[in-house]
């Protein structure tokens, strides 16, 4: 089952855009804001259609991005993993705000590791960006694997310590005919085990979601990655 929330059925006085509001302190929390209205759908469609709480997964797009990286943090006990589309970090507006160079990955995972509370918990998290998307800098795909590798760490233990990092453990360029190219790494604890972050850098790729078909935002070449994050990376996860 797939629910589409759509941010631009929102009233233009909510955003002109049609874009999520994730710059937003009040939709930075649990139990309110944007994030309190996504869960309530997910928990209508769930009670409806008993469906399994423990294989319940969230995925967006740039601004939608942005918001699952939210929804990451403050749901941890809803979501078994996310996947982050051309987005950035928890506590984005202020990277936004005070530039990239100015604040680290590591200092936005301390802010969302506080948001976490009781409910801390390694959430799996796949990151996909275009390198030629200039909306979305590639430049924050990286900054999410090491957000999500330093929060990961921060769980474990509570300090910042090596238990997760941001080094690679495998890195594989895949080319299939017709199909751009695309480098996927994966980052495992420091003990081994099913990778906690996977990034997917898709080659030529702008601000599209690529194999989509005819549409705005939609790129006609692949990779198909609505099943790649399907097949390779939600259907290996379930809550605990």
């Amino acid at each position: 089952m797939v629910v589409y929330p759509s941010s631009s059925s929102q009233s233009p006085l909510r955003n002109l855009l049609g874009c999520w509001n994730f710059q937003k302190p009040e939709n930075q929390v649990r139990g309110q804001g944007e994030p309190s209205l996504l869960t309530g759908m997910v928990n209508k469609v769930v009670h409806e259609f008993d469906a399994d709480r423990k294989r319940v997964h969230v995925i967006g797009a740039s601004s939608g991005a942005a918001m699952t990286s939210i929804l990451a943090v403050t749901y941890p006990d809803m979501f078994a993993s996310a996947a982050i589309f051309a987005g950035c970090e928890y506590a984005c507006d202020k990277v936004l705000t005070a530039g990239p160079e100015n604040i680290s990955p590591v200092v936005t995972a301390q802010q969302a590791y506080a948001q976490l509370s009781s409910r801390a918990r390694q959430v799996p998290v796949s990151v996909i960006q275009g390198d030629a998307d200039a909306t979305v800098p590639p430049l924050f795909a990286a900054r999410l694997v090491t957000h999500f590798a330093a929060l990961d760490d921060l769980v474990v233990d509570g300090a910042l310590d090596g238990d997760v990092d941001d080094v690679p453990d495998t890195t594989a360029r895949v080319v299939n005919d017709g199909d751009r190219p695309y480098v996927k790494t994966t980052y495992s604890a420091r003990g081994g085990g099913t990778p906690l972050i996977e990034k997917y850098l898709i080659e030529g790729l702008g601000h599209k979601w690529p194999k989509g078909g005819k549409a705005d935002f939609v790129d006609p070449l692949g990779p198909d990655i609505s099943s790649l994050v399907w097949k390779d990376f939600f259907a290996t996860h379930a809550l605990p």
